[in-house]
Parts: C-alpha cells; sequence; structure tokens
C-alpha cells in the first residue's frame, strides 16, 4: 500500500476514530442497556434473581473467551478483516435477539452476540493505535472514550424509553443497525492490511485451551453459589490455564506472547487495573438499575435519566484526561482516577430508601469524574507498552480486562444476591437485602480500587516499560 499523503492521513485518522467511536458505542449500549432490561426480561422469562445476572454474564464471558485468540487472528489476517466480521456479526446475533422465543435462546444468542463483539472489541484499539502517531494517541483515545461514553450516558435512557413504549426486543433491533453501518463504514473506507501468511502463524489448540481456561474459570466463579460446581469448573480453568502457558512456550507465534507478562511488568499491572476499573464501573450499573425500578419502584425511563449523571462526566472529562496522559505519565492520571473512584464507591454505598434524586446524581457525576481519569489514561499505557506487531495482541487484552472485570463484578454479585434473597425473583426479594448487597460490593469495590491505585503507581516507578517509539 503506497504511503498516503498528509491529508489523505488525516482523513483516515478521522474515519478510523469514527468506527472506532461507533463500535465502542454499540459494545457499552448494550453492556449499559441490558441492566436496565434484565428486569423486563427477567419477568417475561420468570428467571430467578440469582439467575437472572446470567444475561449479562454470558454476553461478557463469551468476549473474554474469545478476545485474545481473535487478537492474534486479527494480526495476521489483517485487524480490518477481522473487524468487519465482528460487526456484521454483533448485527446479525442482535437481530436473532430480537426474535429470541424463549430463555435458552436469549443466552445462546447473548453468547453469539459476545463472540462478535470479541472480533470487534479486540480490534479497534489496535486500529486506532496503527493510524495514530503516540503523540497524538492519547487526545485520540481521550475524544474516543468521551463520545464512546455516550453508549453509557445514552443506553439506560433510551433503553427505558424503548422498553416501556416497544418493549426490550427492539434494543437489539436498534443495535443490529448500529452495527451493520460501522460495518458497511469499515469495508468502504479503511485500507486492507498486509496480511502475513505462512505455517504456523495461529495456533488452535493453544486458543482452544485458553478459551476452555477463560470459560471454566470465569463460569466456576459464577457459579460459587453452587460450592462443589463452581470450585470444580474453577479448578478445571486452573489446569487448562496450565496447558495453555505450556503450549505457548513451545510454539513458534504464540496466540499470547508470555514475554509480554515476564519481560515487561507494567503490562500485566494495567491489566489488572483495567479489570478492577470495569468490574466496579459495571457493579455501579448493575445495582444502580436495581436500586432505582425494584427498591425505589421508578419507571425505566426515569431511572435511565438519572443514570444520564455519570456519563456525563465521563463525556465532559475523558478528551481532556487523554490529552493530560500525552503530557505525563498516564499511570498517574489513572492511578488518580482510581482514588476518587474508590471514593465515589463508598459514597454510593450510602444509597438508602429516602436518598432524594440530586444526592443520588451528585454521586454519580463523582463517578463520572472518577472514572474519567482512568480510561483513557490507562488504555493509553497499555497501548503504548507494545510494539506495533503487537497491536492486536494490546487491544484484545484491553477487550479481555474490560469483560473480566464485569464478569468477575456479575459473579461476586450473582453469589451475594443469591446468598441474601435465596430463590426470590428480583420484584418479590426483600429490598432490605438488596440494599444490603449492594453496599457490601460497593465497598468491596472501592477496597479493589485503592489496591489497584497502588499497583498503578508501582507500575509508574517501574521503568522497564519503553517509551513509545515512533514506530508505534
Amino acid at each position: 500500500m503506497e504511503p498516503l499523503s498528509k491529508e489523505n492521513n488525516q482523513a483516515l485518522q478521522r474515519v478510523v476514530l469514527f468506527i472506532v467511536i461507533g463500535s465502542n458505542f454499540a459494545g457499552i449500549f448494550m453492556s449499559t442497556s441490558i441492566n436496565i432490561l434484565i428486569p423486563h426480561m427477567g419477568e417475561e422469562f420468570s428467571i430467578r434473581a440469582g439467575a437472572v445476572g446470567w444475561i449479562a454474564t454470558i454476553y461478557m464471558l463469551s468476549i473474554a473467551t474469545f478476545a485474545i485468540p481473535f487478537g492474534k487472528l486479527a494480526d495476521t489476517l489483517g485487524r480490518r478483516t477481522v473487524f468487519v466480521w465482528g460487526a456484521f456479526g454483533f448485527a446479525i446475533s442482535s437481530v436473532f435477539l430480537f426474535f429470541t422465543p424463549n430463555i435458552i435462546y436469549l443466552i445462546i444468542f447473548r453468547a453469539l452476540q459476545g463472540a462478535c463483539g470479541g472480533l470487534t472489541f479486540g480490534t479497534n484499539y489496535a486500529l486506532l493505535t496503527e493510524h495514530y502517531p503516540a503523540s497524538k494517541r492519547g487526545s485520540a483515545l481521550g475524544i474516543s472514550t468521551s463520545v464512546t461514553y455516550l453508549g453509557t450516558a445514552l443506553g439506560p435512557a433510551i433503553a427505558g424509553w424503548m422498553s416501556e413504549q416497544y418493549g426490550w426486543r427492539y434494543v437489539f433491533l436498534l443495535m443490529a443497525l448500529l452495527s451493520s453501518l460501522v460495518g458497511l463504514a469499515a469495508c468502504s473506507f479503511i485500507p486492507r492490511s498486509k496480511r502475513v501468511t505462512g505455517k504456523g502463524l495461529f495456533d488452535p489448540k493453544g486458543s482452544l485451551l485458553y478459551g476452555l481456561s477463560i470459560f471454566s474459570v470465569m463460569y466456576g466463579l459464577s457459579s460459587l453459589a453452587n460450592i462443589v460446581r463452581g470450585v470444580s469448573f474453577f479448578a478445571l480453568g486452573i489446569v487448562f490455564l496450565f496447558l495453555f502457558i505450556r503450549q505457548e512456550k513451545r510454539v513458534a507465534n504464540p496466540v499470547l506472547e508470555i514475554h509480554l507478562f515476564t519481560d515487561n511488568v507494567q503490562f500485566p499491572i494495567t491489566g489488572i487495573a483495567t479489570i478492577i476499573n470495569f468490574g466496579a464501573v459495571h457493579s455501579i450499573t448493575y445495582f444502580l438499575s436495581i436500586y432505582l425500578q425494584v427498591v425505589r419502584g421508578m419507571s425505566g425511563s426515569m431511572s435511565g435519566l438519572i443514570f444520564l449523571a455519570y456519563p456525563a462526566a465521563m463525556i465532559l472529562l475523558s478528551s481532556w484526561t487523554g490529552r493530560l496522559s500525552d503530557r505525563i505519565s498516564p499511570f498517574l492520571v489513572s492511578s488518580v482516577g482510581m482514588v476518587l473512584s474508590a471514593l465515589a464507591l463508598v459514597l454510593l454505598s450510602f444509597l438508602s430508601f429516602e436518598t432524594t434524586v440530586f444526592v443520588i446524581v451528585i454521586k454519580l457525576l463523582f463517578v463520572g469524574f472518577g472514572f474519567s481519569f482512568f480510561s483513557s489514561p490507562n488504555t493509553n499505557a497499555i497501548m503504548s507498552c507494545v510494539d506495533k506487531k503487537d497491536f492486536g495482541i494490546a487491544s484484545s487484552m484491553l477487550a479481555t480486562g474490560r469483560t473480566l472485570g464485569q464478569s468477575i463484578s456479575m459473579a461476586i454479585t450473582s453469589m451475594v444476591i443469591a446468598f441474601r434473597v435465596a430463590n426470590a425473583t428480583l420484584y418479590s426479594a426483600d429490598p432490605k437485602e438488596l440494599l444490603a448487597s449492594q453496599r457490601t460490593i460497593f465497598l468491596l469495590y472501592a477496597s479493589l480500587c485503592i489496591l489497584s491505585a497502588f499497583v498503578t503507581m508501582r507500575a509508574r516507578r517501574i521503568r522497564e516499560c519503553r517509551e513509545p517509539a515512533s514506530g508505534k
């Protein structure tokens, strides 16, 4: 492919940014809107309160299982190709969800939607990083994060309104339309990457072992309400993980370069921070949906409007914090964000039956303020820790970290709720027990955010991570 002129290169950068924003918007919109839809789905299909979380969990579990193998596939076949497959697959699975007849098909199609999400969410940041120089990367990531969080803002509001006016199924139809537009834009404007060919460039055995490991570990965590089943699957996942690591050390082109973790301590540390951050975010959106609609008896549309406060702060600040991470250490900015997030979670733990809407909104604004200091600077830190050839893997690690955090959050949340309310549905459960579950989870994640801030600052002091080179 011939080098582009400066003007054409800038135009391509804007198109790539638009496409990345669109795919992230769809993913975050789906993740946040599902929390508003879950009470309606649970009521329609008569799902127990402790099990209803699987509607969200299976989606995130599927992304976590497939993102890393698909990221490697993208580095081999071309990131644009894999991204397009994911965008259209996400659209098709969303259409299937619109027509789902029962809970079994709902779970199956959500898993398919998550697998297709692994294709797009595991490659979109790689596309952005590939087309933006290191000096502009934080700014681009900040803009992407800022606009993308419109999905967080609009997800609950639009989903609440659509579910009341037309039914929850139409939210999936909206996602099908958006994903189709993103796929068409990628096909039309992003040039094909150079395809890498040769024997042994993809490791199917390693991919299988990785998928089995992630699925078994996360399913085990999600099933800990049944101790025997939960511990058995978790242990099985650890065995698969051991076999996966051994396999990766033997092959010339592994699915996951182990040296990224052993030779560069900052890479796994920032990954751990990502898991904690998105676990905390998901616990907030999940529990606030239950708190507003079930405990406080508000409508879906009213709950969605209240939710706007949190992403509004993200939208206003993320672009600025992204630029800030270009000028000073992204590790420092993101660690400050996690401390602020911990304080916000402590404030949310005091929600009660009498808390006014004004106070709820103020607390959610503080949540958004804290997380805006973490999100794009942390992404900048991760993508700056690897060479250009590993952008696909690093991008898929971000997607995996997000979904692992969300999956772990749902596993802990489902276990706590199941322990508190047994086999009751959400609407028949004791509101006091739901509030107690919420308080437990928020304080737990506040502690984890403080821990994350500590390890992120530790990563800043470790100088093994190379400075971004011009080739990155």
